[in-house]
């Protein structure tokens, strides 16, 4: 070899021996740069502009805490919750969450994306400062494979990070109906949920699934039920109801509720159960007249607890006797408001002394929406209006089943 190859060959060597030394050294800046400006693809501006977490005001956490243990939410754990999952009634009154933009002049919104992500998630409620529950993998496409769930899974509130994530069920295995499930946190800390004919105890630290039961469905298939529909009474009973597929519907998801619906299947009817909030066990069982595809309500009427259950035909009311461990209808309260063409009433609403609904829960194409607002002591007392209009040709009329808002036509 000449000289000059000898000082070509050294001189490779050393610039390896500089780039391996310059990697070690240089390697834990140059990654994170790198990993940070790959997360920047595809950032909206305002998560462009939040470039982080976001932690909100740490100095509410504490105030806000003290504010939610104070409120009277007897059978839930106190703390700030979605309007399903906050009380029985499900009043969607938030008195201990602070807004701290501005109510009369323009705000700047940021956003952050979570360090995992939870597919199809439905609800999220929280038990302390900086805890989060995710009830999620339960909204699945109509047909083919569809994604492992449903499950819960508690993650860190402001970075979104997975603490543990617990799998109920997959379909796909299973064949089970797999449709939207609720999530509510008991006073002991624990998380109640139900999904097909199953009610399961998570505890709240871990994930660890402490009881799992199975619950009877009544005149309906348990292939075609789904007890999405968990609430809690003042004297911390667990009342559960369950939405029913149309027999004969194959499809996935609680949409195929509406689908199956519009060309002309019959859905069975619902079964409501009161189930022991420690040991799972079914205290009571009473199969209801109709289908009830919406959530009801829990509050108390005359010194008894009273159950308003929105359904087909309009509404129900029934009792839970906690001594007698007994459900049971008033037959002196049942509404019947709907015109021809419109659908099931939607979940029921407290306001003070009345129940107030509204149709077209499963949608119409041929009646508009009415809002009814029916006296607890005498359903006679029942004033129906219709603030939206007539339905037009080729409009739809659906309200939502579950949540407070304004029908939308298409």
């Amino acid at each position: 070899m000449t000289k000059s190859g000898i000082f070509k060959l050294v001189g490779l060597a050393v610039l390896v021996l500089l780039a391996v030394a310059a990697y070690r050294l240089l390697g834990t800046v140059v990654e994170p740069k790198i990993e940070h400006r790959i997360g920047e693809i595809g950032l909206t501006p305002n998560e462009t502009a939040a470039n982080g977490p976001l932690p909100g005001d740490v100095s509410l956490y504490a105030k806000e805490l003290a504010c939610a243990q104070n409120l009277q939410t007897p059978g839930y754990f106190p703390s700030i919750n979605g309007a399903e999952l906050a009380d029985a009634q499900r009043s969607g009154m938030f008195s201990c969450a602070t807004f701290s933009g501005s109510f009369d002049g323009p705000n700047r919104v940021f956003a952050w994306r979570s360090a995992v992500e939870y597919d199809t998630t439905s609800y999220i409620n929280n038990r302390r400062p900086g805890e989060l529950f995710i009830s999620g993998g339960q909204a699945p496409p109509p047909k083919g494979t569809m994604p492992a769930g449903p499950f819960i899974a508690k993650a860190d509130a402001t970075t979104g990070r997975e603490i543990w994530r617990t799998y109920l069920d997959n379909g796909n295995v299973s064949g089970a109906w797999i449709a939207n499930t609720n999530l509510n946190i008991l006073p002991n800390g624990r998380v109640v949920t139900a999904w097909q004919n199953k009610v399961a105890l998570l505890d709240g630290d871990t994930g660890l699934v402490v009881k799992q039961a199975t619950l009877p469905t009544g005149p309906t298939p348990a292939i075609d039920a789904s007890y999405k529909h968990l609430t809690i009474a003042p004297d911390g009973t667990l009342i559960l109801k369950d939405q029913t597929r149309p027999s004969g519907c194959k499809l996935q998801g609680t949409m195929a509720i509406i689908q199956c619906n519009e060309p002309g299947m019959k859905q069975g009817n619902s079964n409501l159960v009161a189930v022991h909030p420690d040991t799972l066990d079914v205290l009571d069982s009473i199969a209801l007249p109709e289908p009830a595809t919406v959530p009801h309500v829990i509050t108390m009427f005359e010194g008894r607890i009273a159950i308003y259950l929105g359904v087909n035909s309009g509404a129900l009311r029934y009792f839970w006797d906690p001594q007698a461990k007994k459900l049971s209808q008033d037959t002196s309260w049942v509404v019947k408001p709907m015109k021809e063409g419109q659908t099931t009433s939607d979940a029921p609403s407290i306001l003070g002394d009345w129940i107030v609904l509204q149709t077209n829960g499963i949608g119409s194409e041929t009646v508009a929406s009415s809002i009814v607002a029916v006296h607890q002591k005498d359903p006679k007392r029942m004033q129906v209006i219709f603030p939206f209009g007539e339905l037009k040709k080729g409009e739809w009329s659906w309200r939502h089943p579950s949540h407070r808002q304004t029908p939308r036509t298409a």
